[in-house]
């Protein structure tokens, strides 16, 4: 009973900073979508959807922190850093290593 309590809290915590946490993967490397998705399962054992994901990606990219890198065809796109974006990041740099 009280590990079923401590996943749903992990699970709580990871959902409610997955952008953060999409911040600090992308920061370690570039990555697509499907990789930040395994690199939080790794990390924190909690499965988080491409529907979850995604739409932070894109709301991101729309809002200059974001660039993509399209490889393997069309399909695949590879997020990184903007300059604007690395700016950003350095600044909320503290918060995510105290998260992780």
């Amino acid at each position: 009973m009280v590990m079923q309590k401590i996943s749903k809290d992990k699970e709580e915590i990871v959902r409610k900073n997955l952008e953060n946490i999409i911040l600090y993967f992308l920061k370690e490397q570039t990555m697509c979508g499907y990789d930040i998705t395994k690199a939080v399962f790794q990390r924190f054992h909690v499965v988080v959807s491409p529907g979850a994901v995604y739409p932070i990606l894109y709301s991101l990219k729309e809002n200059g922190i974001l660039e993509t890198e399209v490889k393997g065809g069309e399909r695949t796109k590879i997020y990184s850093f903007t300059k604007e974006g690395k700016k950003i990041v350095k600044t909320r740099s503290i918060d995510l290593k105290k998260m992780l």
